[in-house]
């Protein structure tokens, strides 16, 4: 997991008005399903997609993600992205090892949802944002 601890300024003032509500399960489990519930159901929510390095699984819609190649020069540019302060955070999958993480494009309403392992919601409540519920 990786929480930058230099978070640009900007990225940060620009959270203070944005709550996260991060959503923890097993994979295939649902939590998309339920995010685009909420979002179909009151348009001050919003469903925070993302990137990863994996590759899209049968059926899976292409807006779960956005999905970047896993190519060595993909996570060297994630990695500096992080350490320029311009991720919000990124994690390596403990089982697959494909990257995960999220920029501030990524967090467009007041009240924001996105699927994260367990490991990643600590890291939330320091990020800036009003609330991590």
């Amino acid at each position: 997991m990786s929480f930058s601890a230099n978070l640009n300024p900007s990225i940060r003032d620009k959270l203070a008005s944005k709550i996260v509500g991060p959503l923890v399960g097993p994979s295939s489990v649902g939590k998309t399903t339920i995010m685009r519930a909420v979002v179909a159901s009151d348009p001050d929510f919003y469903r925070s997609s993302g990137f990863t390095t994996r590759p899209m699984r049968k059926g899976e819609e292409p807006d779960t993600y956005r999905f970047l190649k896993d190519t060595p020069e993909q996570r060297a540019k994630i990695v500096q992205q992080s350490l320029k302060g311009e991720l919000l955070q990124f994690v390596v999958h403990p089982t697959t090892g494909y990257l995960y993480g999220t920029d501030l494009d990524d967090y467009k309403a007041k009240y924001n949802l996105l699927d994260v392992i367990s490991s990643e919601v600590a890291g939330f409540h320091s990020r800036g944002f009003a609330a991590c519920r």
